[in-house]
């Protein structure tokens, strides 16, 4: 029979709609003898009809473009890739409201079920005790914790929040695939993929009436001010993280950046006198709440995870105690045990007295007779998983005749590792795909988060969640794993217009001042990043300079730019790579040499101090404070990444797009300076941005010269490069203004060395480093200096007290007075930096148990325990 095209279809709609009427799709229901438009679907597609293939196609390169600019990214468990961009659809995943209230309802039930399980499970045990639960099933799972045993009687060590990730089957009706309990990853990409797709279909998400996200989080966030043990009316709490080794890292740093908590990491954290307390600049602060982003085992190697090198020696014993509320608790991964999913009907009619209002895909448990049976006889058509998620899931399908035997064999040898689970595929969802819509099955993770009531055990259900379009090339099994790929917006239909609900914070919400709560790992990850900005910042002025000197040396033949340029080029490889290398001959006679120092110092990131190596530094340095950038400061490093990726494409061996893309990269460099200067509050960190700032100018301006002007060069060539130095230091036009055209070394100096009022001289950035790390908090007041600012003070004297006669006179062409000078200002500096660093970055080495015992040898990698 002929398949009847959809009613209402038009450009938009591919022909792969129309071919599979068996299951449920989200878009087009079966009418009659052809398809028609679901009525929720009616007017958004018919706005999208409106737009055109060719309009949509631009809305889904916007979503690239505020997806990449935003640092949107994962990365695998063992991604050698490293970070990949998640790319949104332009075309969202629509639950009407009839469908989401049931979805809602389930979720809810579920939480608080899974709530009851495990305070039964770390308590009296009756599942276990009752014959409910089999207990090897319990026992024998890696994130059963007997250390926690006993410790969730508190009331208030409680799942926070819980995850399902959920999927259509073929038949329409929602089941969860698996679920999320240490600690669910997802909720800031579901805000990012929200705020992105309220910028490129701004209308249409406010006439289509779609629920909004801002009480789930405003809930959540008071609801784990509420746990405080301790300040109650002005707490401490932040969100434990990996660092960029997690990778949800992104995930992470934007929900503690929109709740307005500090990310910190295993280092930043140290248990004192029974309690939990955070690294600060400050000194030690104690903390009530840890929203955790950390797998159980790995939160506490003393108790745990003897290998963590991210956990907290001795914060399972402040947990117990009650001194710190943890969310989730430690040992709500068991869980996430797939065995639990055919036990769940049966639980909830004994703890809740309810039918299971949201069924789960079917699922056997091979420690079960009966199930093993159906696993073994069936695993061609299964999903097979370990109960601890050990290892990757496998999807039977995959398998030949010998490999179904040998897993056949395997799971016979152990049967209670081994859950059979049917595959989720079933239902589809339009997805953009080279300019039409295409039926695509998606997973959709949904949050839930616990709420006080007069029961104590209410859960509030996000009105959206994390979807994501499984594609052509992924096996069934891989439906719920990890937040990677293309992902979309999920519009959960309200029957009326909301209003618009702003996420205001909340009375009780922590007030510390950002200074006092600075960790001392951030505060160094600033000052680098200060560094490395300006690092990339002279070298790209100098190149530019080198640049131009070259052009003009090729355009006009004269020797004294030549040797100008040898120089120049010299210093750039100094300042670069600390290689002193120069060509043979002059630099006009070495035109590939030319090319290749330019280029190679520019775009090689094999080649550490190139400009490439300098700025995946800072990228990296700011990405491990990612929760301290605006979209605005994370734009202009995408910016900057994105022109040396230009720089890449082009033929190594030309210059035609070199300056260009040095003109750019200029630009983006001033902008982060101008955004972090005047946009960031004045605070511990701001000074420790600007610290790094003004230590590494005055150290490349220190190079910069030993490179070019300790001895005097001829006539002609010591004025270009007199000339190239002032330009290098955007300070040509300041010499211009006061001394015309009168250009000698004399003068030069006195521009860019002693000149106090001169952002670019060394005489300002040892005033201004003299005044920032005055500005840094000090353990306590005192009369007498710290060793950073006596040096610091030592090195303004010396500068004010310099004659630039002194400095430009030489001796048999050596200026003998200049490199006096050069060297005790780089002494001084060297002291007030390594000062710094005993004051501020000395970090304590992490803490490890004498005798590594393991918990578990089969244990599963973190990055797959948080997918």
């Amino acid at each position: 029979m002929s398949e009847a095209a959809p009613r209402g279809r038009g450009s938009l709609v591919g022909p792969d709609y129309g071919k599979h009427r068996g299951a449920h799709d989200e878009l087009f229901a079966v009418q009659g003898s052809g398809l028609g438009v679901r009525p929720h679907w009616q007017r958004l597609f018919g706005a999208f009809e409106q737009l055109g293939a060719r309009e949509l196609e631009a809305r889904w390169q916007e979503a690239r473009r505020l997806f990449r600019e935003n640092g949107v990214s994962y990365s695998g468990a063992s991604d050698e890739a490293g970070l990949r961009p998640v790319e949104l659809d332009p075309v969202p995943y629509l639950i009407p409201a009839e469908d989401w209230s049931r979805l809602e309802s389930g979720l809810a039930q579920r939480a608080r079920l899974l709530d009851a399980i495990l305070r039964d499970l770390y308590g009296p045990r009756h599942l276990i005790r009752g014959g409910t639960v089999p207990p090897q099933l319990i026992l024998r799972h890696t994130n059963f914790l007997l250390p926690v045993d006993g410790a969730l009687a508190d009331t208030d060590a409680r799942l926070a929040m819980y995850a399902a990730d959920v999927a259509r089957g073929a038949d329409g009706s929602f089941r969860v695939v698996s679920d999320r309990t240490q600690s669910p990853s997802g909720p800031g990409l579901a805000l990012e993929t929200r705020i992105a797709c309220s910028r490129i279909l701004p209308n249409l998400i406010r006439s289509t009436h779609v629920h909004r996200l801002a009480r789930f989080f405003r809930l959540l966030r008071d609801q784990l001010v509420a746990r405080a043990p301790h300040q109650k009316h002005d707490p401490r709490i932040v969100v434990l993280g990996r660092g960029q080794s997690d990778p949800n890292y992104f995930d992470a740093a934007y929900l503690a950046a929109y709740l307005g908590f500090p990310l910190v990491e295993g280092e930043d954290l140290t248990v004192r006198d029974g309690r939990l307390w955070l690294r600060t600049i400050g000194g030690l602060k104690l903390v009530d709440t840890v929203l955790r982003r950390l797998a159980d085992p790995l939160c506490d190697p003393l108790e745990l995870e003897p290998d963590s090198r991210g956990g907290i020696p001795g914060l399972l014993q402040v947990a117990r105690s009650g001194s710190v509320s943890l969310a989730n608790p430690l040992g709500a991964g068991v869980l996430e045990n797939p065995a639990l999913i055919p036990f769940l009907p049966r639980i909830a009619r004994q703890f809740l007295g309810e039918e299971l209002q949201l069924e789960s895909l079917p699922t056997w448990w091979c420690g079960d007779e009966e199930g093993c049976t159906q696993v073994l006889d069936r695993l061609p058509e299964l999903v097979i998983k370990r109960m601890d998620r050990g290892g990757r899931t496998l999807w039977g399908g995959s398998l030949d005749a010998a490999g179904v035997a040998a897993w056949r064999d395997r799971i016979r040898r152990d049967p209670e590792l081994y859950v059979g689970q049917e595959a989720a595929a079933g239902a589809t969802t339009p997805a953009l795909i080279g300019g039409s819509f295409r039926p695509r099955p998606v997973v959709t993770r949904c949050f839930a988060a616990s709420v006080s009531d007069v029961t104590g055990d209410a859960f509030t259900v996000m009105p959206g969640g994390f979807t994501r379009v499984v594609g052509d090339d992924e096996l069934p099994g891989s439906l719920g794993a990890g937040l990677r790929g293309v992902c979309k917006d999920t519009w959960i239909l309200a029957s009326e217009e909301e209003r618009h609900l702003i996420l205001w914070p909340s009375v009780r919400a922590p007030a510390a001042a950002a200074d006092e709560s600075l960790p001392s790992r951030a505060a160094e990850n600033l000052y680098w990043v200060g560094r490395y900005a300006e690092r990339g910042e002279y070298l790209t002025r100098l190149a530019r300079t080198c640049l131009r000197k070259y052009n003009e040396a090729r355009d006009y033949g004269d020797p004294a730019d030549g040797g100008a340029l040898t120089i120049l080029l010299r210093a750039l490889r100094v300042l670069s790579t600390g290689q002193g290398a120069e060509p043979g001959g002059s630099a006009l006679a070495g035109t590939q040499f030319v090319e290749n120092t330019l280029l190679e110092t520019v775009r090689d990131a094999t080649l550490a101090g190139s400009l490439a190596s300098t700025f995946k530094s800072l990228e990296g340095a700011a990405l491990s404070v990612r929760d301290r950038w605006s979209t605005d400061s994370w734009r202009v490093i995408d910016d900057i990444s994105e022109a040396l990726e230009e720089q890449r494409r082009y033929d190594f061996g030309g210059l035609a797009a070199l300056e260009d893309t040095l003109d750019r990269l200029v630009s983006a460099l001033v902008a982060f300076t101008g955004l972090t200067v005047e946009s960031m509050t004045h605070e511990a960190g701001w000074h420790f941005l600007l610290v790094g700032r003004r230590v590494e100018r005055a150290t490349k301006l220190l190079e910069l010269l030993r490179a070019t002007v300790l001895s005097e060069a001829d006539e002609g060539v010591e004025y270009q490069l007199l000339e190239a130095l002032l330009l290098a230091n955007e300070s040509l036009m300041t010499h211009r203004r006061r001394y015309r055209a009168s250009l000698d070394a004399r003068s030069a100096f006195e521009v860019i060395v002693l000149d106090r009022a001169n952002p670019r001289s060394l005489a300002h950035q040892m005033l201004e480093l003299a005044r920032h790390m005055e500005d840094l908090p000090r353990e306590a007041p005192s009369r007498d200096l710290d060793a950073d600012q006596r040096a610091l003070l030592a090195a303004g004297t010396r500068v004010r007290l310099a004659d630039a006669d002194t400095l430009a006179r030489t001796q048999g062409h050596r200026r003998e007075g200049l490199v006096e000078l050069l060297n005790a200002l780089e002494s001084d500096l060297d002291a007030a930096v390594a000062a710094l660093n005993h004051a501020f970055f000395t970090h304590v080495q992490p803490t490890q148990q004498l005798v590594a015992v393991s918990l578990d040898t089969g244990r599963p990698d973190s990055a797959e325990f948080l997918e």
